[in-house]
């Protein structure tokens, strides 16, 4: 028998068979290897600046978000107080649907709120996948 091969069991009724072990060895790191090392570690050490970057961003995001937001929440009061006024005193009738909507302005900062949420969301899922979650 030679180095490395197992015996063959000599118990009956046991199939009789020779395992030559093979372990791989480890192979000297190459040139690709120290680059990916490199790469990947330059990533690691950016991380924490790129996440609080990101993080300042949402914030800064929510804040944009809470004043257009509120702005929006008080135009829609007061014109929704002005067709009610219009509907008491009579200057305004049910017949009159184009009176009975929101003003274009209210319109465009409600779709301006939509558009940075979408941004708050794409930010939030880069950032998701900078910590490696995707």
């Amino acid at each position: 028998m030679s180095a490395g091969e197992i015996p063959a069991s000599s118990a009956p009724g046991v199939p009789q068979f020779h395992v030559l072990a093979e372990l791989p060895w480890p192979q000297p790191p190459d040139a690709d290897d120290d680059y990916f090392l490199e790469k990947f570690q330059a990533s690691v050490e950016t991380l924490p600046a790129m996440l609080h970057k990101n993080y300042s961003l949402m914030r800064e995001l929510d804040k944009s978000l809470q004043g257009v937001q509120l702005e929006n929440e008080q135009r829609c009061q007061q014109e929704i107080e002005d067709i009610k006024h219009g509907l008491e005193s009579g200057s305004i009738t049910t017949y009159e649907p184009a009176k009975l909507k929101f003003s274009d302005e209210a319109i465009e900062e409600q779709k301006h709120c939509v558009r940075i949420a979408d941004e708050k969301v794409a930010l939030a899922t880069q950032t998701y996948d900078l910590g490696g979650g995707g």
